[in-house]
């Protein structure tokens, strides 16, 4: 049962690549910024006031493009979060 969220944060194979974002985070669920949608069918969370000091990685997919760049405008931003390749092909 606990294994059948991780079905949204997964692509079947045959999709294609895009250029996207997802925020993953584990916290209780009686963490404060879990909130039910309208229906109370699932749960999310907030995140519009993320702080650099929340993130502790980020991960470009396989395909993805732009890291070196990223890595650039958080070096200028003097911003230390560590990037990284994907090497999972279904990412």
């Amino acid at each position: 049962q606990l294994l059948l969220n991780l079905r949204y944060l997964t692509k079947h194979v045959a999709f294609k690549e895009e250029q996207e974002c997802r925020i993953i985070k584990i916290a209780p669920l009686t963490d404060a910024n879990v909130k039910p949608n309208e229906n109370y069918t699932q749960l999310y969370m907030e995140y519009a006031n993320i702080r650099p000091s929340d993130v502790k990685e980020i991960c470009f997919g396989p395909h993805a493009t732009g890291l070196e760049l990223y890595e650039d405008i958080l070096a200028n931003k003097h911003i230390t979060i560590p990037c990284r390749q994907s090497k999972n092909p279904l990412a």
